[in-house]
């Protein structure tokens, strides 16, 4: 064997590096919290929460998505920069499950992320799985002692759960997909979301179901749109309350990092993790995915004709950005959740125009859903324009005028649409100025929250979108299509209702207050 022959300074230098390494101080773990659901149950509304109250933590998000486009990545890294232009410790893991084919690639993600943490960058990190994905093998992959994920510290397990759709789950379809039963077995925290869709009799019913395939002892909280406190889904000290010293200063609630977590991970759960067998949810569940790219616009009225078409009876998840042919000025951001939940959203005007659309679901017509798509982009927007479109437009603007809590609003260069207004003021004898500024109505809020309750409940595409130079938020629908304003009205009508006791509920009939 060769003799090293090492100078005083080299034999110095070994001796410090050997104390450094037994008693030298230890480089901080990285603590993690797993996000996990059934596909639409909220997950990157969760995500999308925590990065925008994280008040004075750094957190990095890895965002996972079975599909070849992972349009939650590039949500979650506008949020975490602000524009969009700069993805920030954001991880996008595609085409895949983390389970499964991009393992390798969840590992070096974190151990990327590592790096920043020990920069001083990134105090926590949270993860985000594909809806079809079992958390059991990152579970595993995150408790590793070795390797790169050595100094990582899983927190917790959170599982978001869709009320709604778990009840559709168990009582129609009979069956839980094989993935999102592993997805509670596992969970530290479940969060029974969408709670506004449903009784208090019915929360208490997927509770006590959640229970059964989660265990007795598992966390649970029921929220609307993941609004929950942040120690309820990080290992984190909770910011102060009460008094507090006076600065007339805008300060931010603080929150602290314990030095060893663990008041979230169940020990129980620990144990599962370690002796659990993974399953084959991919063959067992038969989920697919088909992704639509394109510069050319949709037709909204075909678009719109596809949303409510038998095929696409098993889909369970939708998502994506589109630009329209009847709206041409405006990019929109489209969400499918749940039973057929809609929501068509603007995102500013049209930069580089292009749709990016996926869609998940069990045993997908594939060829037939990828004709549909092909069939909804057009060349130029007079392809959309029927012979009766000027009878078509008078009968719907007969509609909407109808009913005084409705506004038409007439813009010529938009011949493709009808676009109304839910304003609800003449009903309360009073001016549209003064519920506004004295009664402190949002009406460009009342009508994204209408559009939202409309296309949850009548399986239509009802957008509500940025309309002229004032910039108010109006509803646009097609006027080309097989579903006609007509076929919704009373859905429309019911929601209304809803909606404006909501806004004007301190508002009185009568001027003189009585």
């Amino acid at each position: 064997m060769q003799q090293l022959n090492m100078t005083d300074s080299d034999k110095c230098n070994l001796f410090v590096h050997r104390e450094n390494a037994a008693w030298g101080q230890k480089r901080k773990r990285l603590p993690v919290t797993l996000v996990t659901g059934f596909l639409g149950a909220g997950k990157t509304t969760l995500l999308r929460f925590v990065l925008s109250n994280k008040e004075n933590l750094r957190i990095a998000a890895a965002v996972n998505d079975f599909a070849a486009v992972n349009i939650d990545a590039q949500l979650v890294a506008k949020d975490n920069t602000g524009d969009g232009s700069s993805r920030g410790n954001v991880v996008a893991l595609t085409n895949g499950c983390l389970c499964c084919s991009i393992a390798k690639d969840f590992r070096a993600a974190v151990w990327t992320l590592m790096q920043e943490c020990d920069k001083g960058n990134v105090d926590y990190l949270v993860i985000e799985t594909s809806g079809v994905s079992d958390p059991l093998a990152s579970i595993r992959a995150l408790e590793e002692d070795f390797g790169k994920m050595y100094r990582v510290r899983l927190d917790s397990v959170v599982t978001v759960v869709d009320i709604d759709y778990f009840q559709k789950l168990a009582q129609e379809d009979g069956q839980v997909p094989v993935a999102f039963q592993s997805q509670l077995k596992y969970a530290d925290v479940v969060l029974l979301n969408k709670r506004d869709l449903v009784t208090p009799e019915e929360l208490a019913v997927a509770e006590a179901g959640v229970r059964q395939l989660a265990g007795a002892d598992v966390v649970v909280h029921s929220c609307k749109f993941c609004a929950v406190p942040l120690n309820w889904v990080l290992d984190v000290d909770p910011a102060p309350t009460g008094p507090q010293l006076v600065s007339h200063e805008a300060t931010r609630a603080a929150y602290a990092l314990p030095g060893s977590g663990g008041k979230l991970r169940s020990a129980d759960n620990v144990e599962a993790a370690r002796v659990g067998e993974t399953a084959g949810h991919l063959d067992a569940d038969q989920f697919s995915s088909i992704v639509l790219e394109s510069s050319k616009p949709l037709l909204l009225s075909r678009f719109q004709d596809l949303l409510g078409a038998e095929c696409m009876r098993n889909v369970y998840r939708a998502k994506g950005n589109a630009f329209f042919a009847e709206l041409p000025h405006h990019r929109y951001m489209f969400h499918w959740s749940g039973r057929q939940r809609f929501e068509l959203s603007s995102e500013g005007t049209v930069g580089a125009a292009s749709v990016q659309l996926v869609i998940l679901g069990r045993d997908l017509p594939e060829a037939e859903l990828r004709q549909r798509l092909d069939e909804c982009l057009a060349d130029h927007p007079s392809a959309m324009v029927p012979s009766q479109l000027a009878d078509i437009r008078q009968r719907a603007e007969s509609l909407v005028q109808s009913d005084i809590r409705f506004d038409v609003v007439h813009r010529e260069d938009l011949p493709g649409v009808i676009i109304f207004r839910l304003t609800g003021y003449r009903e309360f004898s009073i001016s549209l100025t003064e519920a506004v500024t004295m009664h402190g109505i949002n009406m460009d809020r009342m009508n994204r929250e209408f559009a939202e309750a409309v296309n949850c409940s009548s399986g239509s595409a009802l957008v509500a979108s940025t309309i002229g130079q004032d910039g108010i938020t109006a509803l646009c629908h097609p006027l080309g299509g097989t579903v006609s304003l007509d076929a919704i009205w009373p859905t429309v009508l019911k929601e209304a209702e809803k909606i404006i006791a909501l806004f004007y509920h301190h508002v009185r009939g009568c001027k003189c207050g009585w």
